[in-house]
């Protein structure tokens, strides 16, 4: 996914604007249908506007890319809203798993900003 689009698409998550989010990706998606990143910046902004939709969405990506670490991770957020805490859990860990290296590098910034 293109760096701006991604930046975008995050100020208009964090800024609660999700429909705003999900109309920007919509048309992206259109054209590139196996793209996982925005299919899973849609399900991420879906998590407040239709959770059904974003978790048939994130599985969806989650069979098309099994190592995608951020996509665990956001399954891993709508199903706590859903209060399904045992498989938000197990989503985190395996987020975590595979990302492992972007956890690493975090630890070693702590370690040093301090």
């Amino acid at each position: 996914m293109l760096d701006s689009l991604w930046e975008e698409s995050n100020r208009l998550i964090s800024q609660e604007k999700y429909q705003e989010a999900i109309d920007l990706l919509m048309p992206i998606w259109s054209k590139n249908l196996d793209d996982v990143e925005i299919i899973t910046q849609i399900a991420t902004a879906m998590i407040y506007t239709n959770i059904d939709t974003s978790l048939y969405l994130i599985e969806g990506v989650l069979q098309m890319d099994p190592d995608y670490g951020y996509a665990y991770y956001i399954h891993g957020v709508a199903l706590e809203r859903l209060g399904k805490m045992d498989l938000a859990s197990f989503a985190f860990e395996k987020a975590i798993k595979l990302s492992l290296h972007i956890y690493q590098c975090l630890e070693k910034y702590v370690m040093h900003s301090n």
